[in-house]
């Protein structure tokens, strides 16, 4: 809810991206199939816009480099390539 603006009511875990075996950095993904729409709850300093895609505008944007963290693009198209 503070980042996404969004209460989930059901979350399932997807995939976990570990980074090796001598930096601890793993990023776990989930899905969240339902969900209400809420308000973000962001901690001072922090500027993120929420944005809804459709899964091509998605697919699109983790190609083009416009998903910045790229295991979480990487993830992002394992799951579009699921669906």
């Amino acid at each position: 809810m503070e980042e996404a603006g969004i209460k989930a009511k059901s979350i399932k875990p997807f995939a976990v991206s570990v980074v090796g075996t001598t930096v601890k950095w793993d990023l776990h993904y989930f899905v969240v199939d339902d969900f209400e729409v809420a308000k973000q709850d962001l901690e001072l300093g922090e500027v993120i816009a929420a944005e809804w895609k459709s899964y091509e505008d998605a697919r699109s944007l983790c190609l083009a480099g416009g998903v910045s963290e790229e295991r979480s693009a990487l993830q992002l198209l394992r799951y579009l390539n699921k669906s």
